[in-house]
């Protein structure tokens, strides 16, 4: 080589000239020999060159880096200090390369050399590598004896870095044998040793991986507290995707616990970091997580287009695992909008895409989910010879509780195929099994009993169909506490409120009216129990989410994760220990229900005949329906001076079917863009017939004898989205014969009725009335409204703002008589607990209001579609009215669609007009709507304002107290 003026520079060309010749594939022989003849100086940076050169490749090239570890080991020959370092670098090498065997056996002859060298310090490094490799080659013992020979190693030096980075070392080998124990102890000795050393670094992996032992522990609280603390500390050092993974598992536990709107921020930011640092599988990992979160929210479409999006993408990255589950969640979601077709091929995918991975019992699993979606379209023939084969499958592999689960969607195939007396057989065959043969817990046992009774009736035996039916309902109570709530992987099999219709149905056909009510109210207050006070309990929640959680990792252990790249471990429960957890976790939420049984807020327990006389008041009437797929029936209460209330019931000739498309018809006139005579025609038409199908057989057999009788009309199914009080009765609507309210349930209306008023201290946060409106140019009259209220109530009235009326919900400072919102609404239907009222550039959602704990005595929402909910599996409602219910108001009024400005104000001045001089919120409501009807009767601008809840509640002037400025 050429020489210069500088000898440095001419050694640093020939290192690299070396280091360059060395590393390439066809170095000869004959370059060997040559550099064997370099002098020891030369071979010695040559060696050194070769080393930072595979350290640079692992990183960026791992195959290259394998060549070159090769070549630094052979240019070591001869340099004795040199070697255990080449060894390390060709150990890192084949670790980078998955090749863990060489990389263990190099790295145990670096560690002997050094030792032998008398080099402890550095042996001890390459052991503190050692413990990494091995234990993530599943030699966990090894590891542990690596960690202790390396602890030794450094007694009387002073490296309390490299001490703190082997206990990390450590807690991660006790991590992987589940051993969280130790792996705390391990990770906080590593803790206080960075924290004493001022290592930054440090301290956010100890806090990482002690949020990852809190997790694995089901400690959830400890865990999010070590996922901020690792968070805070990783952003500060700038790394970023350790960050993304900080808010990823953050994520995941609030999804767990139910905190879906915490749960959804993080994974949005989860998602934009992943995308920003170039981490692939980062962002359909987040999307996976979305769309569940968003199916169990019931936002299927959100839901089906976050699994698509995840799967195109685990596609491109060869994740079939991944794949399938994304597959699963868009099929299940296409399940849920009707689209059968589609949800079939995405569920068809994903069992395939199982069955090729090996995993048998989720493979199996989704195919019993396809079964289901088959037999909904009315292909139940189709299905019989797949699910005994899965059946077969099952019990051949061990999977009890899943080979159970078969045998049960085997004998609905049946039922629905028409052989009624085959289903039974099959019921029948697995309740008499030998308990050995596999567990018959609460959930299956109440499909069983369902099923038993569905059977029983379509053979004709009523009574026997009502006794299955009724066990059916206690082991539905029972189970309660068997599943987690909303868990999108038992969806098929764990919506069991038919049960509660059919009982229902079938005890009407008999003549028991008065049971047919109670069973069917106890079904809805089962659908309810989480909006009760008793759900707004911090000791409740707490308890309830610690079961969740730990139901959810059963359900993971026994199934395998539907969703989630976390660092959650998948529990085998060989030990038993997670069993004991749930067992204890159940016991617990089951005291907190028995401690607050004295308290009829607190008290979800089940309806009762004593307690259904509290839903009906003297001169009044209370008209309940029913509908399901055994027909549509009304039940009426007439209540009884001394005793519980009179029931009656009465068939009607019309069907759920027919309902829900008379609804569909219903809205597609409301929405029409111009209100033309024969569209009014039109729609009166549709309402006379409604109010001919629904009303005309119960009202001609209620005795006529007050002016305006009042009437409370507890709708179900579709009738929950139409507006009853605009049906017509010869030529007239209901609301201009009857004092009208709705109720969410008979069950919810007479628990409300139990309840004291809201408190009336005299004071300047309690007993007063309040009101916020977003005074926007788009909506003038807000003004006035919101000035006639305060004129109408003079001082009484308390204006606030959006933040405040905000701050004042969430902390419970905002109680009284009154609450009138007069903003923006809007209702969104395909993820109803995000309906929300918007307050200049703040928004009010119905997910946030349901998990406040309010006293209030009447909510007003004045704005558009305020009124809305959504009918879900045990006709249960979502939306903003039924929130504010179940966050503890007595009374909500809204509008059921769009309201112009004027139009809102003038109706609103007539009710509170009403209100003022001590008329309860149903009279008031109905002199606003008597009012309304003479102007004009075009239903869309008289009928959209309803009330549901308390309809004696009355801001009577003995509640009126003023306050201080």
């Amino acid at each position: 080589m050429p020489g210069s003026d500088d000898p440095s520079r001419d050694q640093a060309s020939d290192v690299d000239a070396w280091r360059d010749r060395l590393a390439a594939h066809d170095a000869q022989a004959t370059l060997w020999a040559a550099f064997a003849g370099e002098p020891e100086t030369l071979r010695a940076a040559v060696t050194q060159a070769l080393k930072a050169r595979v350290d640079e490749l692992v990183r960026n090239e791992p195959p290259a880096a394998l060549v070159v570890a090769e070549a630094l080991v052979r240019a070591a020959e001869g340099l004795t200090t040199l070697q255990p370092l080449a060894l390390r670098g060709r150990a890192v090498a084949a670790h980078f390369n998955g090749k863990n065997d060489t990389a263990i056996a190099d790295f145990e002859r670096a560690a002997d050399l050094y030792e032998a060298q008398g080099q402890p310090v550095e042996c001890a490094r390459v052991l503190r590598s050692l413990v990494d490799v091995s234990q993530l080659a599943g030699r966990s013992q090894q590891a542990l004896a690596c960690a202790a020979r390396a602890e030794a190693l450094l007694e009387g030096h002073d490296e309390p870095r490299l001490l703190a980075q082997l206990w990390l070392n450590v807690g991660n080998v006790h991590t992987r044998l589940d051993d969280y124990i130790q792996a705390e102890a391990a990770y906080q000795r590593a803790q206080q040793a960075f924290a004493e050393l001022g290592d930054q670094t440090g301290l956010a992996f100890a806090d990482f991986n002690l949020a990852i032992v809190a997790m694995n522990a089901n400690r959830t609280d400890d865990a999010e507290q070590a996922w901020a603390r690792a968070r805070e500390g990783m952003d500060q050092l700038d790394m970023g995707l350790l960050v993304a993974d900080c808010d990823y598992n953050v994520a995941y536990l609030q999804s767990r616990r139910g905190h879906f709107e915490s749960a959804i921020d993080g994974l949005e930011r989860a998602r934009v970091t992943y995308e920003a640092n170039g981490k692939p599988s980062g962002t359909p990992l987040c999307d996976l997580d979305l769309a569940e979160i968003n199916l169990r929210l019931g936002a299927c479409r959100d839901a089906r287009r976050q699994a698509a999006a995840a799967a195109a993408a685990f596609e491109q990255l060869d994740m079939g695992y991944e794949l399938a589950r994304a597959e699963v969640l868009s099929g299940l979601a296409r399940a849920r909008l009707g689209e059968s077709t589609d949800a079939l091929a995405d569920l068809t995918r994903a069992e395939e895409r199982f069955q090729q991975q090996g995993n048998a019992s989720y493979a199996a699993f989704v195919g019993l989910q396809r079964a289901h979606v088959e037999m909904s379209a009315g292909n139940a023939s189709a299905v019989l010879r797949r699910v005994r084969s899965f059946r077969s499958t099952l019990q051949d592999k061990g999977l009890a509780w899943l080979a159970n689960l078969a045998c049960l969607t085997l004998a609905r195939a049946l039922l629905l195929d028409g052989q009624a007396q085959a289903a039974l057989d099959e019921v029948d065959a697995l309740a008499s099994r030998d308990p050995a043969a596999g567990p018959i817990d609460d959930l299956l046992g109440a499909i069983l009993l369902r099923l038993r009774g569905d059977a029983l009736a379509a053979l004709g035996d009523r009574d026997g169909a009502i006794a299955a039916l009724e066990g059916a309902v206690s082991a539905i109570d029972a189970a309660w506490g068997h599943v987690p709530r909303g868990d999108v992987r038992i969806a098929f099999f764990r919506g069991q409120h038919p049960a509660f219709v059919d009982m229902t149905c079938l005890l009407l056909e008999a003549g028991r009216a008065d049971e047919a009510l109670l069973v069917y109210e106890h079904g809805r207050s089962r659908s309810m129990l989480d909006t009760t006070p008793l759900a707004h309990d911090p000791a409740w929640r707490a308890a309830r989410e610690r079961l969740d959680w730990l139901l959810t990792r059963q359900l993971d252990a026994e199934l395998g994760r539907l969703s989630g790249g976390n660092e959650l471990r998948l529990s085998a429960n060989t030990d038993g220990s997670l069993t004991r957890a749930v067992a204890d976790a159940r016991n617990d939420l089951a005291q907190q229900v028995l401690s607050r049984r004295g308290s009829p807020t607190h008290a979800p327990g089940r309806f009762d005949a004593h307690e259904l006389a509290h839903a009906c008041r003297p001169g009044e009437r209370v008209l309940s329906f029913i509908t399901g797929p055994r027909g549509v029936h009304a039940i009426w209460m007439e209540p009884v001076a001394g005793g519980p209330p009179r029931v009656s019931t009465q068939p009607l000739d019309v069907s759920a079917e027919e309902l829900e498309r008379l609804r569909d018809r219903f809205w597609f006139q409301v929405r029409r863009p111009r209100r033309s005579p024969a569209a009014q025609r039109q729609l009166h038409s549709l309402l006379a017939e409604l109010g001919e199908r629904v009303l005309a057989p119960v009202l001609e057999r209620l005795p006529d004898g007050e002016q305006r009788p009042a009437l409370v009309l507890v709708p179900s199914g579709a009738l929950h989205d139409l507006p009853l009080h605009a049906f017509e009765l010869e030529g007239q609507p209901l609301a201009a014969r009857y004092e009208l309210s709705q109720a969410v349930s008979v069950w919810h209306l007479a628990r409300t009725r139990r309840r004291p008023d809201a408190t009336l201290e005299t004071s300047a946060s309690s007993g007063r009335m309040w009101t916020a409106g977003a005074t926007l140019g788009l909506l003038p009259a807000v003004e006035q409204e919101l000035t006639h209220l305060e004129t109408t109530f003079a001082g009484q009235v308390q204006r606030l703002g959006a933040d405040e009326l905000l701050e004042g919900l969430t902390s419970g400072s905002t109680q009284g008589s009154l609450l009138h919102i007069a903003a923006h609404g809007h209702f969104e239907a395909s993820r109803p607990k995000f309906s929300a009222i918007c307050l200049g550039g703040r928004f009010l959602l119905a997910h946030d209001v349901a998990a406040l704990s309010l006293d209030l005595d009447l909510v007003v929402l004045s704005g558009c579609e305020t009124g809305r909910s959504m009918s879900t599996g045990g006709d249960e409602l979502i939306g903003l009215p039924r929130a504010f219910l179940g966050a503890g108001a007595r009374a909500v009024v809204g509008t059921l669609w769009p309201v112009g400005d004027i139009d809102a104000a003038q109706f609103m001045q007539s009710f509170y007009n009403q209100l003022a001089t001590g008329d309860s919120a149903r009279q008031a409501l109905t002199a606003a709507r008597t009012q309304a009807l003479s102007a004009t009767d075009d239903p869309v601008a008289w009928a959209a304002y309803t009330m549901l809840g308390d309809p004696d509640v009355a801001l009577s002037p003995t509640r009126r107290v003023t306050f201080p400025e």
